[in-house]
């Protein structure tokens, strides 16, 4: 059997199965969310979402278009609405990430700045692993089975597949966008890294007037705040209807600073609930990816809101 039929083989009897040419994208997006040890996978016949929670009140999306695979199938059951059902289950992350990088070539590709032959400087990532992924699902209960081809080696890994998490539902969309702010990663990324760790919580003020876009916390060793101006320099976008100031939690807003690391501009957004939307756009070899984290302020219980 040669290594083209080996990798077909894994097709067999499958409700889903995709192929990708270099798992490296796949296992940017991955770690970008993983801040969690188990996630929820659901697939689609646009694309997979991957996603995590953490103390009902902070979500992290990893989102997959299915134009990213060479090849993507679903063939899921056609439901009573005459369309196909989403499948959904749980899978352990830190291992999914692990099995990916079996040959230990889908290290951490962070966006840095590379000198192109003319000189000027490019921030487009540099791929140079060429692990090849058929991954593949059977249906409920199933193993996740993913083929993994390096060089002329397979191999294959099975991973269980448990009874998804019952996440939150945000209904971000429900409530009017109070703010809009697009910005480059690497500023969002180099403030909150030299955030003062002690710090419980961190406050976000966003205005129509000076100081726009300011980020502050009060720690042990004393107060700061960042600023940012209205300068497309630093804000390429800014979006405000009314003076709002939100906090959340700072542990909870740090998660970000892994899809940050990959990320090449991010979106901010709160709607008039106070709660926060931070979309980050991943390049990855062929196109744009993105992973969006949701965060609820401190004085909203959304465990109260949902059962409402």
């Amino acid at each position: 059997m040669n290594n083209e039929e080996a990798v077909q083989s894994s097709y067999t009897g499958s409700v889903f199965r995709c192929r990708l040419q270099n798992v490296r994208s796949l296992v940017n997006l991955l770690r970008a969310i993983q801040f969690k040890e188990r996630a929820v996978c659901t697939i689609t016949s646009n694309g997979l979402k991957f996603s995590v929670e953490e103390s009902r009140c902070v979500q992290a999306h990893a989102y997959l278009q299915s134009s990213l695979f060479q090849e993507y199938q679903f063939d899921a059951p056609i439901s009573s609405i005459n369309s196909q059902e989403d499948i959904i289950f749980g899978v352990q992350l830190n291992t999914l990430i692990e099995c990916l990088n079996i040959f230990g070539t889908a290290n951490v590709n962070q966006l840095n700045n590379t000198t192109a032959t003319n000189g000027t400087a490019s921030t487009m990532p540099i791929f140079k692993s060429q692990t090849a992924l058929v991954m593949s699902y059977e249906g409920y209960g199933a193993n996740l089975v993913l083929t993994l081809e390096e060089n002329g080696v397979i191999t294959v890994c099975k991973l269980s597949t448990f009874e998804p998490e019952n996440l939150l539902t945000f209904n971000f969309q429900e409530y009017s966008i109070t703010q809009k702010i697009i910005m480059k990663s690497e500023w969002l990324r180099d403030a909150l890294s030299e955030l003062d760790i002690s710090s419980e919580k961190i406050t976000f003020l966003i205005s129509p007037q000076p100081p726009y876009f300011r980020m502050s916390t009060i720690g042990i060793s004393g107060s700061t705040e960042m600023d940012y101006p209205r300068d497309t320099d630093v804000l390429e976008s800014f979006y405000c209807t009314e003076t709002m100031s939100n906090c959340y939690k700072l542990s909870q807003v740090q998660h970000a600073l892994k899809a940050l690391g990959f990320s090449s501009k991010t979106s901010i957004r709160t709607n008039e609930k106070g709660f926060l939307a931070m979309q980050f756009m991943i390049p990855t070899e062929t196109e744009i990816s993105f992973v969006e984290l949701l965060c609820s302020p401190l004085e909203i219980d959304l465990n109260e809101q949902e059962a409402q």
